[in-house]
């Protein structure tokens, strides 16, 4: 999965993106 903010590829289930911060949504 990636971030929609800044494209870090983050873990699956992550809940904020630990590059950029941007809290991430699943659909």
């Amino acid at each position: 999965m990636f971030c929609r903010n800044c494209g870090m590829v983050l873990e699956d289930g992550a809940v904020y993106c630990h590059n950029c911060g941007a809290l991430i949504k699943e659909e």
